[in-house]
């Protein structure tokens, strides 16, 4: 059990990109038909993702921040183990991924494409970039869920002297 919750922990972001990669490639005509429609704007979807990317980079700075920084209390006791090197690992990737989805959202912002229900090469260019933005919004999650457990863990009580 372990084994399976350490390998979720690991390729659980790149996996749920890949399915998402899948899925949207198996529903291409229908996801086509509505986009040229109007039913789905795609112009919209470009920049809630632009929002999300932005804001998610800086949130994930904030934490790496706050771990690099701190050196006492249980952080800084576990700086250097294994387990923290892996963390260290997801929330450099995360920030990546986030940088990197923020910057190619922005000419899609800008870009006007007319969407026609053969465009093949559009599409899978479009659900390449969307299944980043899965990749990084999973990864960001991995990465705040982790933070979580790490704040749990108690600091030592601090003994006032008079």
């Amino acid at each position: 059990m372990r084994r399976i919750s350490a390998a979720v922990e690991t390729f659980g972001p790149a996996v749920s990109a890949a399915v998402v990669f899948l899925l949207l490639l198996y529903f291409r005509r229908t996801i086509l038909d509505l986009i040229v429609d109007k039913t789905i704007s795609v112009d919209n979807l470009y920049i809630a993702v632009f929002g999300w990317a932005a804001i998610q980079t800086g949130c994930l700075y904030a934490i790496y921040g706050y771990v690099a920084g701190k050196t006492d209390g249980f952080i800084g006791e576990i700086r250097f183990s294994r387990s923290m090197q892996r963390y260290n690992s997801y929330l450099k990737r995360a920030t990546s991924i986030g940088f990197l989805l923020t910057f190619t959202s922005m000419p899609l912002i800008v870009w006007h494409h007319e969407t026609t229900t053969a465009d093949f090469y559009w599409f899978v260019s479009v659900a390449v970039w969307f299944s980043l933005f899965v990749w990084a919004f999973v990864s960001f999650a991995r990465v705040a869920y982790i933070f979580g457990v790490l704040l749990k863990v108690g600091e030592p009580a601090k003994v006032s002297g008079g």
